[in-house]
């Protein structure tokens, strides 16, 4: 699904996008070996990312890809790379697997 369907799929089975906020969620996703949208994003205001709880992200707090983020093309939505566990800022309406929690 894209970000939004995907956000919106797990608000429906009652959770919402991850949040990275743990060592254990970071363990999680390490073997899992895709690409997953996560409650990520700076939508509302360039280079400004909130994840979807609206807690501000510190783009310091966990690695993103070699120079990223660069909004290439109006990239406003992150995807967590496993099992490098790096963000990288992607178009929106890309097709990506979504990692929910409760």
């Amino acid at each position: 699904m894209n970000w939004t369907d995907s956000r919106d799929a797990c608000v429906t089975m009652g959770g919402h996008l991850v949040i990275l906020n743990s060592q254990a969620e970071m363990d999680f996703i390490k073997d899992k070996g895709q690409m997953f949208w996560i409650g990520l994003t700076d939508i509302e205001e360039e280079d400004t990312f909130h994840w979807v709880d609206g807690t501000f992200f510190n783009k310091t707090t966990l690695p993103w890809l070699k120079n990223q983020p660069d909004n290439w093309e109006d990239e406003d939505c992150v995807v967590i790379s496993s099992p490098e566990k790096t963000l990288n800022d992607a178009k929106c309406h890309e097709q990506r697997y979504r990692i929910c929690e409760s």
